[in-house]
């Protein structure tokens, strides 16, 4: 799973990622992880912004 980081002109230019055995990803666990990566990038995707 990953989610993309953008900089301060809408470019992608990282990607938050979890990998792991497909066995650990049941569904209950894709949908909490999802959650956690996209929050994630979100927040790194908002610091840049704070960036000068």
């Amino acid at each position: 799973m990953a989610a993309p980081v953008f900089d301060l002109n809408g470019d992608n230019i990282a990607s938050i990622t979890i990998s792991g055995p497909t066995a650990r990803f049941t569904d209950e666990n894709k949908r909490k992880w999802i959650k956690i990566v996209l929050q994630i990038s979100k927040e790194a995707t908002e610091h840049l912004k704070t960036i000068n």
